[in-house]
């Protein structure tokens, strides 16, 4: 009789383990959302760059096209982590890539060679989502922002003065950097879940003595 409380004190401590666990797993979900968005948010300094080349480049109801289309793209850009959680669909991680090509080929005829830039967003997005399968579509946006400006006659631009532009070297130092970050994070997790497994364990060790 008086060994009968132990399992209902086992059950519910296990009970109370697994309700924190849920809850903290829960909670970092939000948390994590805006933590990316604010770091995410970031990079869209670079679009000034392309603000000023849509004002040189474009005249009337054109810059106008190219500041909204702009516009939009970078409000895609910030609600890119709530769109897209962790564990999103492959579905619905194309879809919302592919809106964000869209906008940026909409967005190149406004901006002109200087619309690229928006190509290291995609970037960045390719190598968090593929890794190192990423690498084909990184240096095709890489070869694109180097010679379609040049093929494009009315541009006038030379291949040196493409190559001077940033963009085409921005892309591969962007992916190799976001490929490195993306690494660590991962080595951090697993030590992490590593880490919870061995406190679980020695829990659940604690409990059943």
């Amino acid at each position: 009789m008086g060994q009968a409380p132990l399992p209902w004190i086992s059950v519910s401590d296990e009970v109370t383990r697994q309700a924190e666990a849920e809850w903290v797993t829960a909670q970092p979900g939000s948390t994590r959302s805006w933590r990316e968005a604010a770091l995410l948010a970031i990079p869209l300094v670079y679009l000034i760059y392309v603000v000023i080349s849509v004002r040189q480049n474009s005249p009337g109801a054109a810059a106008v096209a190219g500041y909204v289309l702009l516009a939009v793209f970078a409000a895609c850009w910030l609600v890119t982590p709530f769109v897209l959680p962790e564990r999103t669909s492959r579905l619905r991680f194309w879809a919302w890539y592919a809106l964000l090509v869209a906008l940026t080929v909409a967005e190149i005829p406004f901006a002109r060679a200087a619309g690229f830039a928006l190509c290291v967003f995609l970037t960045l997005l390719t190598v968090a989502r593929l890794g190192a399968r990423s690498a084909p579509l990184v240096a095709a946006m890489a070869v694109a922002a180097l010679l379609v400006p040049v093929a494009v006659g009315s541009w006038h631009v030379s291949l040196a003065q493409s190559f001077a532009d940033v963009t085409p070297v921005a892309i591969p130092v962007v992916a190799l950097v976001m490929a490195g970050v993306m690494q660590m994070v991962r080595s951090n997790q697993a030590l992490a879940e590593a880490e919870t497994r061995r406190r679980n364990s020695h829990q659940y060790v604690v409990s059943d003595m």
